[in-house]
């Protein structure tokens, strides 16, 4: 238990030490702490034993150079729990002024001393120490040997450590990214280290996987201190390869100034590139840029276009504009059904203006209603709307089984208008049968005036009366 003490707060002391923060230990009532007459006696008496039980006293206690002097002390005298202790005190900089070279000695003393490494934590460090050339020459050869030994007393780091010496020589970009995806959802420290030098290495093969990856470490900070040069010059090494994720990463870059100097003309180059490959994240950005007129001339129908792809692949802010426009009729007709649809599917995915989108229009539903066709009336070849409300009706449909038979658009108030001219053969089908006449009236919700329909033989032509409540 004492080893996985001291290699976690080795640990914890180096990344604080990195990190620039000062480092102030709270000594509590319960640490009965050693004295300095305690330990020149234990030095003095040789007694290796009491110094290794002084140093885990001030580990305890956080006094880090107290610690790291009594482990020293205890491995000049012999010890071979001291000298592994000592090892990764210099390898972390805890509570001595950090040297890999003195730490790589002091553990490979322990092992020659026989030092029993029941988790095969000390084989970890010497196989990490080869691997990043890290106080000795790098050597795979040697870091394989120390992993191996590791993954025998059942240490999950050395085991990875293993796979990846063995996909790094066989130069197998796949397997590290695969390996590197296996962390992603870690929020350990070491873990996330370990996800990103597995992209990196695999980058450096040119997966372009990895490569979007390794830049996507550096851009967030996954792994590795956030870096944006780095950052964009790994979506480029993607992007030149044909990633789309990395082109629309790219052309973000380009277009905000991060990691590279703002370029227009390269900013729209690749957002279009990411979207025209299918980067629904891309699609989504150039149709935004259609939409508001921004770094391309305003277009709906192009802006439409790309928000349905995006859409369709389930991005939820793509599925929320597509919504607009069928809710506004942005150069398309106005239909309140697919916004609703869109805005559902964007709502259940958690975007708040959905929501609100749902909101707005569920008061602007389509009026419907069925009617029976009297199987008596009299027929001519026209259909005729008389609209007796104040409102314009944005629709009038009336379909049969499904299937829309005719349809009027912006009906003016009070007025009447033949819909259409049609074959008296085609109207003599609906003689007895049920109809759905479908009305849109935003004006007429709005104001929470009910609508009702009738169907009227009116000088033997076919008619959809439109009443306002009360008339």
């Amino acid at each position: 238990m004492k080893k996985f003490v001291a290699i976690l707060v080795a640990m914890v002391m180096a990344v604080m030490n990195v990190m620039g923060q000062v480092v102030t230990a709270t000594v509590h009532e319960e640490y009965d702490l050693p004295t300095t007459e305690d330990i020149e006696e234990a030095k003095n008496n040789k007694n290796a034993d009491a110094l290794l039980e002084y140093g885990n006293i001030f580990q305890e206690a956080m006094q880090v150079e107290d610690m790291a002097k009594c482990y020293k002390a205890a491995a000049d005298l012999g010890s071979v729990e001291g000298m592994y202790q000592t090892g990764i005190c210099y390898l972390y900089g805890t509570g001595v002024k950090a040297n890999a070279q003195q730490g790589v000695v002091w553990l490979k003393k322990a092992v020659a001393k026989g030092y029993d490494d029941e988790y095969g934590l000390l084989a970890y460090e010497l196989g990490k120490c080869y691997q990043d050339g890290v106080g000795v020459t790098k050597n795979y050869n040697e870091a394989l040997k120390w992993y191996r030994k590791g993954k025998d007393k059942g240490d999950e780091s050395c085991e990875f450590g293993e796979k990846y010496i063995l996909a790094v020589q066989g130069k197998d970009g796949k397997k590290l990214f695969e390996m590197g995806n296996g962390w992603l959802s870690s929020n350990d420290p070491d873990r996330r280290e370990k996800a990103f030098h597995c992209f990196k290495m695999a980058a450096e093969f040119g997966n372009s996987e990895a490569q979007f990856m390794t830049g996507r470490c550096y851009d967030e900070g996954f792994g590795v201190p956030k870096d944006s040069k780095q950052a964009a010059s790994w979506f480029k090494k993607a992007a030149t390869q044909g990633h789309s994720g990395a082109q629309n990463k790219l052309g973000i870059c380009y277009c905000e100034g991060v990691g590279v100097e703002k370029n227009e003309s390269e900013c729209v180059k690749w957002i279009k590139k990411a979207a025209e490959n299918g980067n629904a994240h891309g699609q989504y950005n150039l149709a935004v840029w259609y939409y508001n007129g921004e770094h391309v001339e305003k277009n709906y129908n192009e802006s439409l276009k790309w928000a349905q792809k995006s859409a369709e692949q389930g991005n939820n802010l793509a599925q929320y504009l597509t919504g607009i426009f069928y809710e506004y009729a942005f150069g398309v007709p106005k239909d309140l059904a697919k916004a609703k649809e869109w805005y559902q599917k964007s709502a259940e995915q958690g975007c708040e203006e959905a929501k609100k989108g749902l909101a707005r229009i569920s008061s602007a539903e389509p009026y419907k209603m069925t009617r029976i066709v009297s199987s008596h009336l009299k027929l001519s070849k026209d259909v005729i709307l008389i609209n007796k409300t104040n409102y314009t009706l944005g629709k009038v449909s009336v379909t049969k089984n499904g299937i829309e038979l005719f349809t009027k658009t912006n009906a003016t108030p009070n007025s009447e208008e033949i819909v259409r001219k049609t074959d008296k053969k085609i109207l003599s089908q609906l003689l007895g049968e049920t109809i759905t006449i479908t009305i849109e009236c935003d004006a007429a919700r709005k104001a929470k005036i009910l609508l009702d329909v009738a169907i009227e033989e009116q000088s033997h032509n076919f008619v959809v009366r439109v009443f306002a409540n009360g008339h």
